[in-house]
C-alpha cells in the first residue's frame, strides 16, 4: 500500500484526502543559510497533470502587511491560468519564487526561492483547490 511506504519514510510527509490523489511534502525542515536558493518539496502522488491548475503557495503563520496590496490571504507564490498571478502576490516574493513547468506536467508543484533571508524562515502550505488537498514544509534559514 502506497499510505504505508509513505509513513515508513520519514523524510515525507502527505495529507490524505476522500479521492485518488494526495500531495507529498517535506516532514523534515529545509535548512538554508541567507544568500541560498531553496526548493521546497511539494509533489501530486501519483503523478498528475499540475500546468491547467491552480497552485498556492502561501505562509499560515504570517501577519498579514497592511501595505501589501491583497489583504487577507497572502500568497508567496499563486500559479492561476497556466501562469504566475504576480498581482495576488507578496511583493517580497514575487521577483524570487518559480515553479518548474516541467515539473508541473507530472505533478511537481515545489516552490523554488531564490535568495533566502531569515525573514523566510517559518511554515509554508502548499495547496492545490481542485484536490482540496495540502501540504506543509518548513524553512529554516540561519547564519
Amino acid at each position: 500500500c502506497l499510505f504505508s511506504l509513505l509513513q515508513s519514510d520519514s523524510k515525507f510527509s502527505s495529507h490524505l484526502f476522500p479521492g485518488r490523489y494526495h500531495l507529498i511534502g517535506s516532514s523534515e525542515p529545509i535548512i538554508a543559510a541567507p544568500g541560498d536558493d531553496v526548493i521546497l518539496p511539494c509533489r501530486v502522488d501519483p503523478d498528475w497533470d499540475a500546468v491547467e491548475k491552480t497552485v498556492e503557495w502561501s505562509k499560515p503563520d504570517l501577519e498579514v502587511d497592511p501595505s501589501d496590496r491583497q489583504k487577507g490571504v497572502e500568497y508567496v507564490f499563486l500559479y492561476r491560468s497556466q501562469r504566475e498571478n504576480r498581482h495576488m502576490m507578496m511583493a517580497a516574493y514575487i521577483e524570487r519564487t518559480s515553479l518548474s513547468s516541467e515539473g508541473m506536467k507530472h505533478g511537481d508543484v515545489s516552490l523554488r526561492i531564490r535568495n533566502v533571508t531569515l525573514k523566510d524562515s517559518g511554515r509554508f502550505r502548499c495547496f492545490i483547490p481542485t484536490l482540496r488537498t495540502d501540504a506543509e514544509v518548513r524553512l529554516v534559514v540561519g547564519e
